[in-house]
């Protein structure tokens, strides 16, 4: 359905709405800030109950800038706007496409990955309009690996030329666990990330 978020959200708020939606797929050709967003995800979470899977489209404005930077910080999707994502016991799938990188930390990648278990397809904005700085390397596809067992796809857009601190998973003594495997994964989706440079000498 092609509809800007708010008119999904009353439309989803509307009595003769329906209850029993299990996918739904919302496009907006319209940029949508982190707040209408919110507001959405808050309606779909209170009125759609047994929705298994969310693919949600916003579009940028031929006037948007194409960096991220301190100045649109506040336009990037938090995890306070998905935080009611995190009750949906019987979602298994979410797409999300927005014009700026996700402002999600490691330790939030974490409570998401925590929260979804049964999660199947994972597809967080892989490729923003703003791509010149994310804050997730590639530890951030750890806490799906060990986490979500049942995760078949997974889309994030990360910084690979940054240093992944994988010592922080490193098995020790006190915790000789080895590194988490996916366990069904079978596509991995790094969309526009950022890459280490080649090196110029091979």
């Amino acid at each position: 359905m092609t509809v800007s978020f708010d008119d999904a959200a009353s439309f989803l708020n509307a009595s003769f709405a329906p209850t029993n939606l299990t996918i739904l797929y919302l496009e907006s050709s319209q940029f949508e800030t982190p707040a209408v967003i919110f507001h959405l995800i808050t309606t779909v979470t209170s009125n759609c109950q047994l929705l298994k899977s969310l693919s949600l489209f916003s579009f940028a404005t031929p006037s948007a800038v194409s960096e991220a930077d301190d100045s649109t910080s506040s336009l990037c999707i938090t995890l306070d706007t998905l935080r009611p994502l995190l009750a949906c016991p019987n979602l298994t799938s979410l797409e999300l496409v927005h014009q700026y990188p996700l402002a999600l930390s490691h330790a939030d990648i974490e409570a998401l990955a925590k929260s979804w278990p049964s999660a199947e397809i994972l597809l967080l904005n892989t490729e923003p309009a703003a791509l010149d700085r994310s804050p997730l390397t590639l530890c951030a596809l750890l806490p799906f690996a060990k986490h979500c067992p049942k995760l078949r796809e997974l889309g994030l857009f990360l910084d690979a030329s940054a240093s992944a601190n994988l010592e922080l998973f490193t098995p020790t003594s006190s915790s000789p666990d080895p590194l988490p495997m996916f366990k069904s994964l079978r596509n991995l989706s790094m969309g526009v990330s950022i890459l280490p440079p080649e090196d110029s000498n091979r």
